[in-house]
């Protein structure tokens, strides 16, 4: 085990050198039946662009997930909620509906067409 002593910038420098010499981070991972080209991953981040009384995921979803696909990488979206009833905030996105649903087979199919991989978060209010 190395023990690093440093001030902030002096440490987030040698956690950088340390996964880029350790050369994980660039080799592929299997998760389940899931194949990552590498270890990449884009977490969560809370967005809110969905339709406030549809719960559709807005066509600028298409361009913000698709945007930070990678080739071999995953994509780990917003909050999605189950339905309507289930949501925490307005304009979280739903995966119930036939419309929903399509809008986020059209964000899959955006991030797929650049190699990239994406899976939804989905988060159950109350």
């Amino acid at each position: 085990m190395t023990v690093i002593n440093a001030t902030s910038s002096t440490l987030r420098q040698a956690v950088r050198n340390k996964a880029l010499s350790s050369g994980n981070l660039f080799k592929p991972y299997q998760l389940g039946n899931l194949s990552l080209k590498h270890r990449i991953v884009m977490a969560p981040m809370t967005r809110l662009r969905a339709g406030e009384k549809d719960g559709i995921p807005s066509e600028w979803a298409i361009d913000y997930y698709s945007s930070r696909a990678t080739d071999g990488g995953l994509i780990i979206t917003e909050a999605v909620s189950p339905s309507l009833k289930s949501r925490v905030w307005n304009y979280i996105p739903c995966i119930e509906s036939e419309d929903q649903i399509k809008r986020w087979k059209e964000i899959t199919e955006a991030v797929h067409a650049k190699g990239g991989k994406i899976i939804i978060q989905l988060a159950q209010a109350g």
